[in-house]
């Protein structure tokens, strides 16, 4: 593997091939030396020195490239806020997500899984990233806000997401300083941030204007009224509303549409898979709102294929980490500040823990718990992700619905190139749906 370039160190090859390059960086070592931009960045590649980062996030705390960038938009929040902070935003919004709510929220995701599907026509040609972003807005700003936006601001809130997704990995490679210089892209990624929390900052206004009960309808109104369990005075104040209703929204729309639009893409390319889904979702009785552990694994097919898609197309790339005092990984030493990375696509492809690792095979998540360190779509160790079981009813609800009406087929002949952003998504990918025999119309509908 060739080594980093001058001043762009190892970005051109990230840029060109991020999933090849990626899945490549154990060939440097367990502990893989690699460049973003001018900045030295060491990436754990073994399921041991992951979990030594994640486990101790003291010293490993949120911060290098990734996380900066993410500042820009998210502020302090939850998934960005240094270690000092954690544990009591942690306890703030743990209970936006506990089984009472998720059950709340599963009727709008089953709603908005139906609309999706029923909005295409029998041998139409989609655009995926398109309609898996507008599921996901939709029920994201539904869940949040309980609110329905102009379609003016709706637009507006979806082009600043998209323009500040794209501009992550270009903020990250920029030398310091370079991306606060006048230029157009630049202006751009700033007046995306700014006007995406400009939104939020008006929906969290009315909110906070509207009587609502301890029932709490949606996930604003639960990081309103929440209290700390270890100080019943704190609550969160407006900027910290703001801020992880911004994480909640970037979280609960690029990242879940980009691993719901990789989701179909597989299924599209194994249709004995979509076959099997159809079986089982035949033979199943309709979910009801009250799930005993929602967002927890069923033993289905269909949580099965999520898994898996989340393991071949893990939606973060490279999440960073700043030392904040000395210490040794592998037995190299690491000093204050240094920067260290783990990425899905190292750990999710090791052959030694998911055998055939390039196969899509779902059936290898029955019965079966992945070691320590080796699946970390969500992350691990304390800093884990808030809202994982969340992500996993969002993206079984679509699939249900989906494989339930319609068949994918692939319309190219080679897989889609990955668009590298803040999340790693499948640039240009279009399928083509075919209507299941029986679903009635010139659309596709939902049959439980």
């Amino acid at each position: 593997m060739p080594g980093p370039l001058p001043v762009v160190g190892d970005a051109w090859p990230l840029l060109r091939d991020p999933i090849g390059f990626l899945s490549s960086l154990p060939s440097r070592g367990d502990l893989a030396p690699l460049r973003l931009g001018p900045m030295p960045v060491s990436v754990v590649c073994t399921p041991g020195l992951a979990q030594q980062v994640l486990r101790d996030d003291r010293t490993f705390d949120k911060g290098g490239p990734f996380f900066d960038r993410i500042r820009d938009l998210l502020g302090e929040a939850v998934a960005t806020c240094p270690h000092s902070q954690h544990r009591r935003l942690r306890r703030l919004v743990q209970p936006a997500f506990r089984d009472e709510q998720l059950r709340r929220y599963q009727p709008v995701m089953r709603a908005e899984a139906e609309r999706l599907a029923a909005s295409w026509s029998d041998g139409q040609s989609i655009d995926v990233m398109a309609a898996t972003m507008a599921y996901t807005t939709r029920l994201a700003l539904r869940t949040l806000f309980s609110v329905s936006l102009t379609k003016e601001r709706l637009d507006a809130a979806v082009s600043d997401i998209e323009t500040w997704v794209a501009g992550v990995p270009r903020q990250m490679l920029l030398p310091p300083g370079a991306g606060h210089l006048p230029l157009p892209a630049n202006r751009r990624y700033r007046e995306a941030i700014t006007g995406l929390r400009a939104t939020i900052a008006d929906a969290v206004e009315e909110r906070r204007g509207r009587a609502f009960d301890t029932q709490e309808p949606d996930l604003l109104a639960s990081l309103i009224i929440a209290q700390d369990s270890e100080d019943p005075s704190g609550r969160l104040n407006d900027t910290e509303l703001i801020n992880n209703a911004a994480t909640f929204l970037a979280a609960g729309t690029e990242t879940s549409a980009t691993a719901l639009a990789w989701m179909f893409h597989l299924l599209a390319l194994h249709p004995h898979v979509q076959r099997d889904l159809r079986t089982e979702i035949a033979g199943q009785e309709e979910h009801t709102d009250a799930a005993d552990r929602p967002g927890h694994d069923d033993g289905s097919l269909c949580h099965r294929v999520v898994l898996e898609a989340l393991r071949l197309h893990a939606p973060a790339w490279l999440l960073t980490r700043t030392v904040t005092e000395y210490t040794a990984l592998d037995g190299i030493p690491r000093a204050t500040g240094a920067t260290v990375a783990y990425s899905p696509y190292v750990l999710h492809r090791n052959a030694a823990y998911f055998p055939d690792p390039q196969a899509f095979r779902p059936d290898r998540w029955t019965d079966w718990t992945p070691e320590p360190g080796t699946f970390l779509t969500f992350g691990g160790g304390p800093r884990s992700c808030v809202g994982h079981r969340f992500a996993m009813l969002e993206l079984t609800a679509a699939l249900r619905a989906v494989a339930a009406a319609w068949e994918l087929e692939p319309l190219d002949a080679g897989p889609p190139r990955p668009r590298l952003g803040a999340t790693l998504a499948p640039g240009g990918l279009r399928l083509r749906v075919r209507a299941r025999a029986n679903s009635g119309g010139q659309q596709g509908p939902l049959h439980s």
